[in-house]
């Protein structure tokens, strides 16, 4: 009988879970990221995708094509809703997973600093769409 591999959970695809995802290559274990993107944006490279010096998919990579030869890793497109930490379960808005490590790795997102013109009326670019 096969012995069961330990399940990492990753939550996030940015550039700390996809590193992480990497540094398990070799390790005995099933990785399992999630995250309610297909793809990874490279931020820094947005002001020039804005200024139309690259196009969108020059800073935008697909996660599983970045991982197709990483044998013990899935992806699963999905909006982590709640974490059980007792359990050790993951749910989401396509399931539940249960894991024995838990690599939260969710970035961050735009302050505006009270500015609720800024809200309303700006432009922001960490939520921008492919």
């Amino acid at each position: 009988m096969a012995e069961k591999r330990p399940t990492v959970v990753i939550v996030g695809a940015g550039f700390t879970g996809t590193h992480a995802a990497e540094a398990l290559l070799e390790a005995p274990v099933k990785v399992v990221m999630m995250d309610r993107n297909n793809h990874h944006l490279v931020q820094p490279l947005l002001r020039q995708a804005a200024a139309a010096a690259l196009m969108p998919g020059e800073i935008a990579c697909p996660v599983r094509t970045d991982f197709r030869e990483q044998k013990n890793f899935e992806f699963r497109l999905a909006e982590m809703l709640n974490v059980d930490l007792d359990r050790r379960v993951v749910y989401t808005s396509n399931g539940t997973l249960f894991y024995d490590w838990l690599i939260l790795a969710v970035g961050g997102e735009s302050n505006y600093f009270g500015l609720d013109s800024l809200v309303r009326n700006g432009f922001d670019v960490k939520g921008w769409k492919m």
